[in-house]
């Protein structure tokens, strides 16, 4: 199905050209120039924030750890948004490359009021268009 990084060309079109599209990943060390480039981003109006700089994060996410506490990894989340928003001044929209930040999407519409798009969002696009709703008819078949 894919990553929500495939998203991004798609969000690029679809803001202002002078907007940025922000994305938030486990570790910014770990996304690359490479990996952007290969599902078409447009490395002019993205902006990445990694998630290296929480606590709870690194401890349960990339080191393993026990015991999620979801409070600290929300406010962990909120936090980067909002380094996000305060270095990027024209934000137009949110990617959450991270699957496990998906809980937090509508804290993250909340807090910075754009759209806020990840892993289930990929998977709500397959979903809708596998469901085929026709229009309503406006006038008797003949």
């Amino acid at each position: 199905m894919g990553s929500s990084l495939s998203l991004i060309p798609l969000i690029q079109a679809s803001v202002s050209p002078a907007q940025t599209v922000g994305v938030i990943t486990g570790h910014s060390g770990y996304l690359s120039r490479a990996h952007l480039e290969a599902v078409g981003v447009d490395m002019e109006s993205v902006a990445i924030e990694g998630m290296e700089n929480c606590a709870e994060f690194v401890r349960v996410v990339i080191n393993g750890g026990p015991d999620l506490n979801v409070d600290a990894l929300r406010a962990g989340t909120l936090d980067t948004a909002a380094r996000l928003r305060k270095r990027v001044s024209h934000l137009g929209a949110l990617i959450l490359e991270c699957p496990n930040l998906a809980t937090f999407r509508s804290d993250l519409v909340g807090l910075l009021g754009i759209p806020v798009f990840d892993v289930v969002s990929v998977a709500e696009l397959f979903a809708a268009a596998l469901k085929l709703e026709g229009f309503p008819r406006l006038y008797p078949h003949r």
